[in-house]
């Protein structure tokens, strides 16, 4: 019997999010295809199906993942009325709450800074990681250009600043979760106090 299309891509999300549980819990050496089958309810040879190798599904499982967890998130710092400053705040106090309470979210912290550079050579994982962050970077840019910028300071050096505290958010959700805050009010003063430095 042949399967629907619905059935394929159910199937195929489910490899999917039982290989980010793999590589999170077991790394990348740990992570083969009879155990996201295992996982995922299915056979390696299904696995195998959709993804070539164990890199490929490494790349699709952040690449799609991020995406759709990023989602909600880079809407926030659309143009919705609200001033750049309030959308940056509640962007970055959001990425925290996500980072400290949602699994997924850490999952694919843990996965990017830990598990995905044993995957590529350095020159190629840099050249996707600046791509995959090239709309959240468009977003930032957009509500900071919005923003009343610090005495002396461009938009290019506030970016910089952002994104680096971005960077090692995701760092420390991946290595030192209990450090994020727990509740939404310490999420918005800790998105405050990373960007004081960019804000006037």
């Amino acid at each position: 019997m042949r399967r629907t299309t619905e059935e394929a891509q159910k199937t195929r999300a489910s490899i999917l999010r039982a290989a980010l549980e793999s590589f999170a819990d077991l790394g990348w050496d740990g992570t083969s295809f009879v155990g996201v089958g295992r996982r995922a309810g299915v056979t390696r040879g299904a696995v195998h199906h959709y993804f070539a190798d164990k890199r490929a599904l490494l790349h699709a499982a952040l690449d799609e993942g991020w995406s759709d967890a990023m989602a909600p998130l880079l809407e926030a710092l659309e143009g919705d009325g609200a001033r750049g400053a309030e959308r940056l705040l509640r962007f970055i106090a959001d990425y925290v709450t996500a980072l400290a309470g949602d699994e997924r979210f850490r999952q694919l912290a843990i996965v990017s800074t830990l598990v995905a550079p044993q995957s590529v050579d350095l020159r190629t994982g840099l050249a996707a990681k600046e791509e995959g962050m090239s709309s959240w970077e468009d977003g930032i840019r957009s509500a900071l250009q919005d923003a009343d910028l610090r005495r002396g300071l461009d938009v290019d050096t506030a970016l910089s600043s952002v994104l680096i505290s971005i960077h090692g958010l995701t760092l420390t959700a991946a290595t030192q979760r209990s450090r994020l805050p727990d509740r939404p009010t310490d999420a918005q003063l800790l998105a405050s106090a990373t960007i004081f430095g960019v804000l006037a």
